[in-house]
């Protein structure tokens, strides 16, 4: 499915573990390979991985630093290897994530990466976990839920589908893990 011209895609899962920041990983070096300029965010700022998967350890600025202090947007965006794809990425872990996704600072951060990339990925902290995935829902332009086989209850499936549904981002569908 396409975004309808939007750029913006929010990913998130039902519980912790469900694959969702190596899904997001992989999908933006996807599109990436199709000479595509990608940028995926780390968001899940209570528990962040991304810089783990794409084996950086060494950047300068993250996520954290960038919302508190726009200027450190430079220092902080890394190329991944030779490709289309750079990476915002964070190490450590902070409580009062939802302050600042939910800041005029995303909201500036989303504005700037739309004019500069064809695609922004926001890998999200689980839906069960904190609400920061539903503020940052209203500004992104599709959201898309991953789902592990045999992990989350329908239930809570069902709620995570409900909450997306009512965010300003169009839930795309659901990834089965």
């Amino acid at each position: 499915q396409h975004m309808g011209g939007g750029k913006v895609l929010l990913i998130t899962s039902v519980l912790e573990n469900e694959g969702k920041s190596t899904a997001a990983v992989n999908m933006a070096l996807t599109m990436a390979r199709r000479k595509k300029k990608v940028l995926l965010i780390d968001c899940d700022l209570r528990k962040p991985a991304l810089y783990k998967l794409a084996e950086i350890r060494a950047f300068s600025a993250g996520t954290r630093d960038v919302l508190t202090n726009p200027e450190r947007l430079p220092d902080a965006v890394v190329r991944y290897k030779n490709t289309g794809l750079y990476l915002i990425l964070e190490k450590r872990s902070c409580t009062n994530s939802g302050d600042l996704l939910g800041s005029a600072q995303m909201q500036g951060l989303l504005n700037w990466a739309r004019r500069e990339f064809d695609f922004v990925i926001l890998d999200m902290p689980p839906m069960s976990m904190v609400s920061d995935t539903e503020i940052v829902a209203d500004l992104a332009d599709a959201s898309l839920l991953l789902i592990r086989q045999n992990s989350a209850m329908a239930s809570a499936v069902n709620r995570a589908i409900a909450a997306l549904d009512q965010c300003k981002a169009t839930l795309l569908g659901c990834v089965l893990n």
